[in-house]
């Protein structure tokens, strides 16, 4: 399953990076990977998803944030895998939730490239309830949030 993390922050990709590992060691219980694949993303992985952080290749930026009306300068790819979904899905919802609480700008959750799962725009969260989110184990980002309908 297919997702991208749009996010705005002051902060170097480095420095997500390393909070992402941060978040995921004390969530995750396996092994993580991290990888730095010369000056175009950084890696991070485990048994349940994996994460790139891209550095160079940042087009769709320009594209969320005016077809968004957000403000995004970041763009985390995400793979939850298929096999190991509904705990993937529920441990990944733990670190961005943590990631989302540490980074107070604008975020965009995108599911294949186009369906909004969720949306924090002037410091509100809001989840699609649109979507189909029974899959979602939203409570497991431990923040509040406001249902809305995402287009």
């Amino acid at each position: 399953m297919d997702y991208e993390l749009f996010i705005y922050s002051t902060e170097t990709s480095d420095y997500i990076a390393d909070l992402l590992m941060k978040e995921a060691k004390n969530i995750v219980e396996s092994e993580l990977k991290l990888k730095v694949e010369e000056e175009h993303n950084i890696y991070i992985g485990c048994g349940y998803f994996s994460m790139n952080i891209e550095i160079e290749d940042i087009s769709d930026l320009e594209f969320i944030n005016k077809n968004y009306n957000l403000n995004i300068n970041m763009c985390i790819s995400i793979q939850v895998y298929h096999k190991t979904f509904a705990l993937g899905i529920s441990q990944l919802l733990k670190v961005l939730g943590k990631v989302l609480s540490e980074i107070k700008g604008d975020a965009l959750l995108i599911f294949n490239g186009s369906t909004q799962v969720l949306k924090r725009e002037k410091g509100i969260l809001y989840v699609n309830e649109n979507a189909d989110l029974s899959k979602y184990p939203l409570r497991e980002l431990g923040l509040s949030y406001v249902k809305a309908e995402l287009n």
